[in-house]
């Protein structure tokens, strides 16, 4: 791969890639957890420890923390973690939220909007592909 990496290769480098990108941060995980335990009904204690360690980096002030979370709670997390990180078409089609409307911005989208057409091409490419519903 020629230009991924400026240097030379001499004993003891250290490549500097010119395409750093984060795949997955701690926060994820822990609020992937988070979500689980919640849905699952089960530990809410542990939930609520894990939304409130990201959350210290951010507060200083012991009434910012959480008493408990609700999935609504952890979504609102997520949104102020992840800001422009991509994640959240995902994270509202989980949490049932994609296709509300947005005032001052759009209108609620129609259910088709929760998945992707599949591209002419490969329809062409492949008899067996039935285009998704509503494209």
């Amino acid at each position: 791969m020629q230009g991924a990496i400026s240097g030379s290769t001499k004993k003891g480098f250290q490549p500097t890639w010119k395409n750093d990108c984060a795949v997955l941060r701690f926060a994820d995980v822990y609020l992937m957890k988070a979500e689980a335990l919640v849905r699952k009904g089960s530990d809410n204690v542990e939930a609520t420890r894990l939304v409130n360690e990201i959350r210290k980096r951010a507060f200083t002030d012991p009434a910012k923390l959480k008493t408990s979370v609700t999935l609504d709670d952890i979504y609102k997390e997520r949104r102020f973690e992840f800001a422009w990180e991509s994640m959240t078409r995902q994270d509202q089609i989980r949490f049932g939220t994609f296709l509300n409307a947005i005032p001052g911005w759009r209108a609620a989208l129609p259910e088709k909007c929760l998945i992707f057409p599949i591209p002419q091409p490969s329809i062409d490419a492949n008899p067996n592909l039935k285009q998704n519903p509503g494209y």
